[in-house]
């Protein structure tokens, strides 16, 4: 995504449009979520205002990249693409640029192999 490009998605904390920069998403408010070096966004809002990890951890982030990479998901992987494959080439055909937000979804697995699949 470009810099400045608004996101189809508001703030958590005030509802406000998000905007994509170079390092961050931010709201008009000034409310700031960081884009980690794989290149997602996480706008969970910790309850613990001093917690270290307020999501998952280290270990939990590498046990469920183990999990997934064994395959035990590809099934209804595949399927999914297959629908969106079908939708974008039978249901809207006319258009040419998507947007997709992999929400709630831990670690965008399922996208990223949408996205290999729609090349």
């Amino acid at each position: 995504m470009g810099d400045n490009m608004d996101l189809p998605i508001i703030c958590p904390v005030c509802r406000a449009p998000l905007t994509w920069g170079e390092r961050r998403v931010t709201c008009p408010a000034d409310h700031t979520f960081d884009i980690a070096r794989e290149g997602y966004v996480n706008l969970y809002r910790t309850s613990r205002r001093r917690s270290n990890q307020p999501g998952d951890t280290r270990n939990m982030l590498l046990a469920r990249r183990a999990f997934l990479d064994a395959g035990w998901y590809a099934p209804l992987s595949d399927r999914l693409n297959a629908c969106v494959q079908d939708f974008t080439q039978v249901e809207a055909p006319a258009s040419d640029t998507w947007q997709v937000a992999d929400i709630g979804c831990g670690e965008g697995y399922y996208l990223g192999r949408l996205m290999q699949a729609l090349r």
